[in-house]
């Protein structure tokens, strides 16, 4: 406090004081509000002072109840609680101020506002739009009551529809309630707050056979749920189906109403698309019966729609009508799947396939050294990857390019339970890193973007808003807010304890609850706009909806980069176009990266942009994955290119020859994923014998003859012998004419020793 305190107003001093109060639990509340009542508190002597200018005043009592009046005004909007609860002195309110303050809060919106908002916005609606739009109306105004489902994939402008939907009940003077299942989301509402928290909702559904919300009959929540018109729900298709069943049973009893939620209309808004409830080590059969369609109130929805993609509409560009479709395609799983590994082949037209992380950073961040103080700029982007495990090198890499020096924050580990002290020591909790929870060492920079993992002061603060860090202080990071509703503004963010949910053992970590955000997960992107969005495939999706989540963050393919190392996705590199850009991005240096590699390293370079071009796979030709794999030769120099087929025999002033056989089609079984997956877990001993499977044979017929070397005397000789395998089980093909398929010089014998390694492979 006292850091923050010769920094910023008043006003954000009292935030900051809140969310130390709920989050930190201070031992001793009261002293800590007379130690800074007055700095708390000097906004309203400054305004009083303003007012009377003539006067010489000084604090005053009912300065400082005024204060306590907005402390206990935000802990209530943050976590419900009333500050004697937290420890401090009970601020004097007017009879009933209590009561209408939830009253007040839904109503007090200004009219004129919202005559403009509504007379702007109204005549912009598209006849699908303007269809839902009068529909819903229509059921409000008939006071029938019901739940309708706004079936809207991204893109088609359903955040617009609904705050148009909002502004007209409440120019009514009536009450509507936005929610969302995600603080992202509940932040793009006018008036939006998270469903749990508006709600009461408890975390533990799942074990109550009848849940209901924690909201008494008598209180200011109860009243506004009594009186509402409308509750919108947006990104339902989050939410578990027995939250849906509580609203419904405590709406039906706090309205006194037996029909469908109680009389009220509400409208359930989001893409079944999207990543459906999260149910922990739960299968995907667990997700499917905890959605929204299983519950028993399904039946009684009514569905509206809208389809038209807005950046389609807009922009009346091709390649973006043709991206929306292909998203659709994605979503509604109409894209062919291996039956066995359930991978995808993405088309070649939908993105930008990239060969390496390194390619991934900078498509996303170019000269970010220049740009990263332009906060539109920096909230434009993010590196969008599957698991949390991934995300903290990216981000390192990534913030070691700015120019201004990091500042380590170190966290407070300790077990919950003392008994468990030897058990758990220290220097084993700072090494976790749990879901949903910051470093050990957290190693910001001042311009660093940073995201959110907790609800601090809803909808300004959410889990998942984007900041920019602005200052460093030993106890206080002072940040600029990118997105949401609050943006622009300057927060400060204090170490709170936080104690994961997922672990055989609890252990609290009193650390800044942030990350790095230059790379997010998933999950924590959904409900944001990008308009560069790379993806990070290095591991498979292992739930619903995540790959189109992922790729729909943006409204073109053309900003869409994607890092997949798996045969599925880099398969466009046989077909010509990805043939052609393999030859044209090669390393043409005298010292390629990537020479003595690993098994796991062969397998990645062999799908790399880098060697395609160089082994002279044919467009249509087989993967062979074993290259480089004869142990009787270093993996150097123009070596590489003969050690590349297997049972090649090689002596010093030797010519070459390589015979292949017919390349195996395109479409042929060991292309698939399935295949390559197999090969991948074979162990170290097995990998030659398995190859001999897919590799161009060596045989004693030839579809190309193919010379490399000559003699140092530069003389004509004879072919020398090449060693054969035991040939595989041949497998049908037919016959194809591969000459075409080599766009190299296949005559001539040039002199190898006399040429640098770029050369060889020329020739």
């Amino acid at each position: 406090m006292t850091e923050a305190g010769t920094i910023q107003s008043p006003a954000r001093l009292k935030n900051l004081f809140v969310i130390l109060l709920l989050a930190c639990g201070p031992s001793n509340s009261e002293k800590l509000w007379e130690s800074y009542q007055e700095s708390l508190t000097e906004d309203i002597l400054i305004q009083a002072r303003r007012e009377n200018p003539g006067l010489v005043l000084n604090y005053t009592p009912d300065m400082l109840n005024q204060t306590l009046i907005i402390l206990e005004d935000k802990a209530l909007t943050m976590a419900g609680k009333y500050i004697k609860h937290l420890g401090l002195p009970t601020p004097q309110r007017i009879l009933g101020d209590r009561l209408t303050r939830e009253i007040l809060r839904e109503t007090s919106y200004g009219l004129n506002d919202l005559n403009k908002y509504i007379s702007r916005n109204e005549p912009l609606l598209l006849p699908d739009q303007r269809t839902a739009y009068n529909a819903i109306l229509d059921r409000i105004n008939r006071n029938t009551g019901g739940i309708i489902f706004l079936d809207a994939p991204d893109g088609t402008a359903k955040t617009f529809v609904i705050n148009l939907l909002l502004a007209k009940i409440r120019q009514q003077s009536k009450i509507a309630i936005a929610v969302a299942s995600s603080g992202i989301a509940a932040t793009l509402l006018h008036g939006g707050r998270t469903a749990y928290s508006t709600l009461k909702l408890s975390l533990n559904l799942t074990q109550c056979e009848t849940p209901l919300c924690n909201i008494s009959k008598g209180t200011g929540e109860a009243k506004v749920l009594q009186e509402c018109k409308l509750i919108v729900w947006d990104e339902c298709t989050m939410a578990h189906k027995q939250a849906l069943e509580a609203l419904d049973r405590t709406l039906q009893d706090l309205r006194g109403n037996g029909k469908l939620m109680g009389g009220a209309v509400l409208l359930l808004a989001g893409d079944f698309h999207h990543a459906l409830p999260v149910i922990p080590k739960g299968a995907m059969a667990d997700e499917l019966k905890a959605c929204l369609k299983a519950s028993y109130l399904w039946r009684h929805v009514h569905k509206l729609e809208l389809k038209t993609n807005m950046r389609v509409h807009l922009q009346g560009d091709a390649a973006t009508g043709r991206f929306a479709q292909q998203l659709l395609s994605l979503g509604n799983g109409k894209i062919a799947a291996d039956p066995t590994t359930g991978l995808i082949t993405i088309p070649n037209n939908f993105c930008n396939i990239v060969e390496s992380i390194e390619t991934l950073q900078t498509s996303v961040f170019p000269d970010i050294r220049r740009c990263f103080n332009d906060h539109k700029w920096l909230c434009e982007r993010a590196i969008l990857a599957l698991k949390n495990d991934s995300l903290n090198a990216i981000n390192l890499q990534i913030q070691q390019q700015l120019p201004r020096v990091d500042v380590s924050y170190k966290s407070i580990d300790t077990v919950v339970d003392i008994d468990q002290a030897i058990q758990y020591p220290i220097e084993f909790l700072n090494s976790l890193e749990p879901p949903a929870m910051p470093p050990h060492s957290l190693v910001p920079k001042v311009g660093s973007p940073i995201m959110l993992l907790r609800n601090l002061d809803a909808p300004r603060l959410c889990n998942g808003t984007r900041l920019c860090v602005k200052n460093l202080i030993p106890h206080v990071i002072e940040a600029t807010i990118l997105t949401g509703c609050a943006k622009g503004e300057d927060v400060f963010i204090s170490r709170i304890p936080m104690v994961p949910n997922d672990m055989p053992f609890q252990f609290k970590r009193l650390q800044f609850p942030v990350r790095l955000a230059f790379a997010m997960s998933i999950n924590k992107a959904q409900g944001q706009s990008l308009k560069v969005a790379p993806i990070n495939l290095g591991a498979p999706c292992f739930s619903h909806g995540q790959l189109y989540v992922a790729c729909s963050r943006v409204g073109t393919g053309k900003n869409l980069y994607v890092f997949a190392p798996d045969v599925s996705s880099a398969a466009y590199k046989l077909t010509p176009t990805g043939y052609d850009w393999g030859r044209s991005n090669t390393d043409r240096g005298n010292n390629p990266k990537g020479y003595a590699p690993s098994h796991y390293e062969k397998v990645q370079m062999s799908l790399s942009d880098r060697f395609v071009g160089f082994f002279m796979i044919p467009e249509q030709g087989s993967w062979n994955y074993n290259f480089m794999v004869n142990k009787n030769y270093q993996i150097i120099g123009f070596e590489t290119i003969i050690c590349c087929f297997y049972g090649v025999h090689r002596d010093v002033d030797m010519k070459y020859e390589l015979i292949l056989s017919d390349p195996k089609e395109f479409s042929h079984e060991i292309h698939s994923p399935s295949h390559f997956m197999t090969f991948l877990n074979e162990e170290n001993e097995d990998i030659v014998s398995a190859d001999l499977e897919d590799r161009f044979n060596i045989k004693d017929y030839a579809t190309i003859h193919l010379v490399i070397g000559a003699p140092k005397s530069g003389t004509t000789t004879p072919a020398s012998p090449v060693t054969q395998p035991e040939p595989p089980r041949a497998i049908p093909t037919p016959p194809l004419n591969p000459i075409g398929a080599f766009p190299f010089n296949l005559g001539g014998t040039p002199d190898m020793d006399n040429m640098n390694f770029a050369d060889k492979l020329q020739q």
